[in-house]
């Protein structure tokens, strides 16, 4: 019987992969538990179709993404933090604080996640380098002061 996966299902294949199993495999566990649906050619059709739907979402997603990074690439983002003569700093700085004061700065909102930043958390005063995970060649600072 031809299936539809709706989840990985281990020695079987991936995630809406269309995967020709044994009869009884199919009716006795992965429809009941819901790991599968039955494959026939209009279910095959809409699957398909909403597959293409996700990864046109996801390109424009990137394309997004992509433009937000280079409207701040090369941009350097001020974060007033109380610190001592020697700089350092009273409070540290999180990847929290960085993402907050991008976007008061920018008014873009970015994950927390798709940023690198280096010597984190932050307890001198000074200029530190932030990249994106996703696009690497986009490099932005955050000047603790």
């Amino acid at each position: 019987m031809k299936v539809i996966l709706l989840k990985n299902v281990v020695k079987v294949g991936k995630k809406d992969a269309v995967v020709e199993v044994p009869d009884g495999f199919a009716r006795n566990a992965l429809l009941p538990k819901r790991l599968a649906i039955e494959a026939t050619p209009e279910v095959v059709k809409r699957h398909e179709s909403s597959i293409r739907a996700k990864m046109q979402m996801a390109q424009v997603d990137k394309e997004l993404v992509r433009k937000a990074y280079e409207s701040i690439d090369g941009k350097v983002f001020a974060l007033s933090i109380a610190h001592n003569e020697q700089g350092v700093l009273f409070k540290k700085v999180t990847i929290d604080d960085i993402v907050r004061t991008i976007s008061d700065q920018s008014k873009i909102v970015i994950d927390k996640d798709a940023l690198v930043i280096e010597n984190l958390p932050i307890k001198r005063v000074g200029k530190y380098k932030i990249y994106a995970k996703d696009a690497p060649q986009y490099i932005f600072f955050v000047e603790v002061q």
